[in-house]
């Protein structure tokens, strides 16, 4: 299986730039970055990872995991995936600075199936025959009122507090892991088809644009695309976070 892979990243209106991606082989966080249509064969492994504001290190946090990262490529289902990135966030706890943290999110692509993992609110979605489907689950206190039905998608977009995670990978999470250990991450498995657009990003795109608008710009399927939706999450608000984006077509 082969795929075709766009990705970018942007500083924002921040200062550092605290998120990190992976590109199979490659780790980059940069703060201005866009490469169109790499020709990749699976099995490779794709990952954004978003160190977060107000803790220590963020950038130190989400550089190191996004390394780490490399090891979910040897997952074979769902289970594996869980477990590895468990015992990534254990390492963690080892090696990180005191009280810094980060988002991972992944997709490991192997033979016909992709391994989503993810911890924190860095998404997946799936962009298939015109329709765009969140495969990820968002750890965070606004999922937990929509997941409750307290409150509405519309109404979780414009939240308070919707930048505040029950989770992610780091010693900030500590008793977080403790509580649920191995079943604390998401991680699914997806039966692939051609055509099929994965795309990754950290909540730089998607605190700026709704969901209806990303699926709208990725239905135009043009190599502007990756630069039409970091333009448009940078400057749809004044303080626009990090932005990392990652597009896997399946050829």
């Amino acid at each position: 299986m082969k795929v075709k892979v766009t990705y970018g990243m942007d500083i924002g209106h921040r200062e550092n730039q605290e998120d990190a991606i992976r590109i199979d082989e490659e780790v980059y966080q940069e703060d201005n970055l866009i490469v169109l249509e790499e020709i990749y064969e699976a099995p490779a492994i794709f990952t954004v990872c978003d160190g977060m504001g107000g803790h220590e290190s963020g950038e130190v946090a989400s550089l190191w995991c996004a390394k780490e990262s490399i090891k979910l490529k040897e997952a074979t289902n769902a289970e594996d995936a869980q477990r590895i990135i468990f015992e990534i966030q254990k390492t963690s706890e080892k090696v990180l600075p005191h009280n810094s943290g980060t988002t991972v999110v992944a997709a490991s692509i192997k033979n016909n199936k992709a391994i989503i993992t993810n911890a924190g609110d860095s998404r997946a979605y799936l962009y298939r025959e015109g329709k765009l489907t969140r495969i990820s689950h968002d750890h965070s206190v606004v999922q937990e009122l929509l997941d409750k039905g307290e409150i509405t998608e519309e109404e979780a977009f414009k939240h308070s507090l919707k930048n505040l995670i029950t989770l992610g990978i780091g010693p900030a999470f500590f008793y977080e892991w403790e509580k649920k250990r191995e079943s604390a991450a998401f991680s699914r498995e997806l039966i692939l088809k051609t055509n099929d657009v994965i795309l990754l990003c950290s909540d730089g795109l998607t605190d700026s644009l709704p969901d209806a608008e990303i699926e709208r710009l990725l239905r135009e399927r043009n190599t502007n695309c990756i630069k039409e939706l970091l333009y448009k999450a940078k400057n749809n608000t004044f303080y626009s976070d990090n932005i990392s984006i990652i597009l896997m077509e399946i050829l």
